[in-house]
């Protein structure tokens, strides 16, 4: 999901480009216009080999949108690609829907996550919460499996990245997603 959060309306044109492991360009596309505080989803589909791989999201890499900051114009997100023997106990997946909850500042919203690793003898699961500021917090989560209400502080509102991370004994795997909090 793109957002404006500038006070001017997006009306030059610009592209959005998507790079695998920050070196191949998988996808360009223009970019939408958005009116102040506008914000769009994005979203294509492209086959990736299996294992482990970022996806690099840049707005604007050309430079055309004057902007007084561009330090929000990269997002990265990590993601991996099991084998087609796979390595899990079933269909693997996770959730999360927002609920405002106003109450106050340090719990604006909560965050009901559901998940399922499918992964046998996960040695730890973890949600990673990554604010507008770039600050983070890291969840241990209760098993393989299972589902939780997290409490999270942004009364303003905002979009939240994502990061569902299991440890195995063979590495690490990731799954990642972007929502969007209303302001209370």
């Amino acid at each position: 999901m793109i957002k404006n959060q500038g006070g001017s309306p997006i009306q030059d044109e610009y592209s959005i480009a998507f790079y695998l492991d920050r070196e191949e360009l998988l996808y360009e596309a223009p970019g939408p216009m958005l009116e102040p505080g506008e914000s769009r989803e994005l979203s294509f589909e492209f086959p990736v080999p299996e294992g482990e791989h970022t996806l690099a999201i840049v707005l604007d890499p050309e430079g055309r949108i004057c902007e007084g900051s561009k330090d929000n114009n990269i997002a990265v997100v990590s993601f991996s690609v099991p084998g087609e023997a796979g390595s899990g106990r079933g269909e693997a997946g996770w959730n999360v829907e927002a609920v405002p909850v106003c109450g106050s500042p340090e719990e604006s919203h909560l965050l009901h996550v559901t998940w399922d690793t499918g992964v046998e003898g996960a040695e730890g699961v973890f949600l990673e919460i990554g604010y507008p500021d770039r600050g983070t917090d890291e969840i241990a989560l209760p098993g393989p499996s299972g589902e939780i209400d997290v409490p999270v502080g942004l009364p303003e509102g905002g979009i939240l990245l994502l990061t569902l991370r299991v440890v195995t004994p063979t590495g690490e795997r990731t799954s990642s997603m972007s929502i969007e909090l209303p302001p209370c």
